[in-house]
């Protein structure tokens, strides 16, 4: 089980960059799965039940446009708009070329953890080192050090305590790119560290399952389903960021 890989099956969710990963689904062993595509594949199957989920969606949004079509010029102006309608083959393609983007992966091969949480990293220290120059150029001595982490209750960043919390809060919530690529990276490395945890409890748990001791292997799947949610922390300092994970 050195190869162990994630395989995208279907409409699996993007993880929604800020979204937990299904533990055991889309977790498989490309030695010990021959139905694991290859990197050569480039096709994506979509369940019935995901085609229905789609039509019923684009029903409601066209009973939506519909109305906005028939209301008067004067409430059209107040910011009623009309979204042009896309079939499913593009709904699909757009889907597949953002997982693609997001997880780095190649057009139609399966994604590697090892890979994806390398490229989280990247990111991460290519936006923490701009929000490092931002504070620095706002004036802040980054002495106490000032502990950054995304605000899983909205759609910013949250700063730890400080004596110019508010300040330092106004400053980078103010930047709304900055901002908004900031948190973006910090769910995304917290997503890395998801699969990554998914990763090493599914090796311990076939390794328990094929020494035959079965109730070892439960219990860690169960503790990988209660498991709380991992939550990325960025601490900026003199000595520079420093970054840590804890469990929320």
């Amino acid at each position: 089980m050195s190869s162990l890989i994630v395989q995208r099956q279907g409409l699996n969710s993007l993880a929604s960059q800020a979204g937990r990963p299904h533990a055991a689904s889309r977790v498989k062993d490309s030695a010990a799965d021959p139905a694991t595509r290859n990197a050569s594949e480039s096709s994506v199957s979509i369940s019935p039940q995901a085609q229905a989920l789609y039509a019923q969606s684009r029903a409601v949004k066209a009973t939506a446009q519909g109305s906005a079509l028939n209301a008067a010029p004067s409430e059209r102006a107040r910011g009623a708009s009309v979204q042009p309608e896309i079939s499913f083959d593009q709904f699909v393609e757009r889907f597949v070329r953002m997982s693609r983007e997001y997880y780095g992966n190649e057009d139609g091969g399966p994604i590697s953890i090892s890979k994806f949480a390398e490229r989280a990293q990247r990111v991460l220290l290519d936006v923490s080192t701009r929000v490092q120059s931002r504070l620095e150029a706002a004036g802040f001595a980054l002495e106490p050090p000032i502990e950054m982490a995304a605000d899983g209750a909205g759609t910013g960043v949250r700063v730890g305590p400080h004596p110019l919390r508010e300040k330092i809060q106004a400053v980078i919530n103010g930047d709304e790119s900055l901002n908004s690529e900031y948190r973006n990276a910090l769910l995304m490395r917290a997503n890395a560290a998801e699969w990554q945890r998914v990763e090493k409890a599914h090796l311990a748990y076939y390794a328990a399952h094929d020494a035959g001791r079965v109730d070892e292997a439960q219990r860690i799947i169960q503790a990988l389903a209660s498991a709380p949610r991992i939550e990325v922390i960025q601490r900026f300092g003199r000595s520079g960021v420093e970054t840590s994970s804890r469990s929320s």
